[in-house]
Formats: structure tokens, sequence, C-alpha cells
């Protein structure tokens, strides 16, 4: 199809994701129908549809749709490499309100909890990427205590090739990778100093997530999912008041290997998206709490560590899922009967 074509089909899918009834639904299935055969020429029009299919996911019209929807995402990941393979530009993928896309990664300074949770449950999926990085003499302060023969270098030598030695000090030969290695010579630290040390490197480490940690990948299993046949409730159709004064939602605490899951799923989501909340990184697994407010909605509401709360503030994180789908986040700090909140919604 024509460049014309397919983006008039995207415009009124656009429009048409938040329109319900049976004329419509319709019409939302004859266009997915046939951009899902498309092969997409550019990176800007593949990105509008990745968006627009996310979304309907998590608000899906019908059942058809919906099924429609779960087809055609898991094949992001080949439609990605097609252009890869056409040399179209992709740098529309590197923007960060885009990315975690299937098919691509992630680069950033992530912080040393971050990456070593990264290390543990993606092991083969991150790694340093020194394209990024800059100014490697700060590195001179900390790297000698894990390579001491590095230490005379450092000490004497005006351009001395860390990425070198680090590169010998991993041993590839017996299969450890550069990330692998530094990380594990981190943990042989005291505990209160390895987050500070390794942050002050400022590491490039890029995640290339597995099809299951990207955005199209990321859903809960659902027991029924809940289909749109009206508009979507306004902000004007809420009363505030009313659903303060109303009853509390009943909360279930999950079990730490459920807690867990959610942690995982809530790091996930938030990494590729190059986010970090503190309830997150540091939640407790002990601390996992969930609720359903109807419509598809879930809350999962997540406690600090006790050793990592805040000395003064009660500080609570959410994480929204709607029919599944990751929908947003919910930071709560909390001194006596006040709670200062916010939230992102990202569909």
């Amino acid at each position: 199809m024509p460049a014309k074509t397919i983006n008039r089909l995207l415009d009124q899918l656009d429009e048409l994701k938040r329109e319900f009834g049976g004329r419509q639904a319709q019409r939302v299935e004859e266009i997915l129908s046939r951009l899902a055969r498309h092969k997409f020429r550019d990176a800007k029009s593949l990105i509008r549809f990745h968006e627009v299919l996310l979304f309907i996911r998590a608000y899906p019209q019908t059942a058809g749709i919906l099924c429609q929807v779960e087809k055609t995402l898991p094949s992001f990941g080949d439609r990605v490499k097609n252009l890869r393979d056409m040399d179209a530009d992709l740098s529309p993928l590197d923007n960060p309100e885009v990315s975690g896309i299937s098919g691509t990664s992630v680069t950033d300074t992530f912080t040393y909890n971050i990456v070593r949770w990264l290390w543990k449950r993606h092991p083969a999926q991150v790694k340093f990427d020194w394209d990024w990085f800059e100014d490697e003499n700060r590195l001179a302060a900390t790297w000698p205590r894990f390579m001491p023969l590095l230490e005379e270098d450092a000490f004497v030598e005006a351009n001395v090739p860390y990425v070198e030695w680090l590169r010998a000090g991993s041993i590839k030969g017996r299969g450890v990778n550069e990330l692998a290695w530094l990380m594990q010579r981190f943990e042989s630290l005291p505990l209160t100093e390895r987050a500070e040390l390794y942050d002050s490197l400022r590491l490039y480490v890029r995640w290339t997530p597995s099809y299951k940690a990207t955005r199209a990948g990321m859903k809960l299993p659902v027991r029924a999912v809940y289909y749109h046949r009206q508009p979507l409730i306004q902000r004007r159709d809420v009363s505030l008041r009313d659903e303060l004064e109303s009853p509390p939602p009943a909360l279930k605490r999950l079990s730490p290997r459920k807690g867990q899951a959610i942690l995982d799923m809530t790091r996930e989501t938030s990494t590729v998206r190059y986010r970090e909340l503190y309830g997150f990184t540091h939640g407790d697994v002990k601390r996992v709490f969930q609720t359903s407010v109807g419509r598809g909605v879930e809350l999962f509401m997540i406690g600090v560590s006790p050793g990592l709360r805040l000395p003064l503030r009660a500080y609570h994180a959410a994480m929204i899922f709607k029919n599944g789908v990751p929908l947003g986040y919910f930071e709560g700090l909390s001194l006596f009967e006040r709670m200062e909140s916010g939230f992102n919604l990202y569909y």
C-alpha cells in the first residue's frame, strides 16, 4: 500500500480506538486486518501501529478485535528486523517516548540496584555499551580494588585502557562476560558501598529485552476481559468526594513468590521506558497487595522493605493494570492524615 494510504488508515484507527459501537468495531477489524498484512517501510508508521494496538489491547471493543491484536503484536520483532535489513531510518525507535518495542534495546546509566536485578533476571540480554562511555579516568578510583595490578597504571599512566583491563579480567574463556564479572566484584564489597561506588562510575548498560519483557509481551493473565461497549468515562462523570467516602476496596496480600513476579514486571515495564521508581526498585515481596476496582482494572500496591523505608514519611507505590496490560503507576508519600500523590498513565 502507498504511504498515503497507510497514514490514512492509521489516522482512522487512531480515531476509532475511542469510539464504541457495532459499526465502529467492524471498521476497526477491517483496518487491523489490512495493516497486519502490510510490510511497513518506515519506523514512524510502524511505531504508530504499535502504539494504537497496545491501546486497543487495554480497551478492546470486542473479542474479535482483541484476538486480532494478540495475533499481530508478536510480529513486531520481525517487523523491526525487516526495517533494519532494508537499511531504513531507525532513529525514531530511539525516542524514549516509544522505547520498549520488540526488536529494540534501551541504553542508560541505570542504577546499581537495577543493573544487578537485570543481571540476575536477564543475564543474556544485558551488556555494557562502551560506545556511549566517556571520561574513563573516573574509573581509576574504583577498579583497582578489583584488579590489583591496575593500581600502578592508574597512578602513573596518562591513558590507561580500562576497558581492556576489564576484558582481560572477565576471563571470557570461562563464559563470564564483562558485566557479570564486574557485578560479581561489586557484590564482594560491603553492602553500604556497592550502590554508591557503582553509580559514581555512570556506566552505560544496554538491555535488549526478550519478547515477554517488551511492552507488547508484558501482560498479566486475566480471568475475564472487560470489553468496552460505551464511551470511556470522562473526568466530569466522576465525583472525587463520592469515591473517597465509599468503602475501600478489599486488599489481598500476595504470596512472596507472586509478589516477586509482580515486582519483576513493574521493574521491567519501568526500565524499558527509562523510568525508575523507588518503590519498585526497593519493593518488599512480602508486602504486595492486589485489588480489583472494576472495568478490568487491577491495582498492585507495594510497600518498601523495612531497612529502606523513608525516615519520616510512609512511601507506597502501585502498578495499574487494565485487562492485564500495564497501564501506569502511582506513588504516595504519607504523613499522618495527608498524602502527596502522583500518577502517570501510559495509555
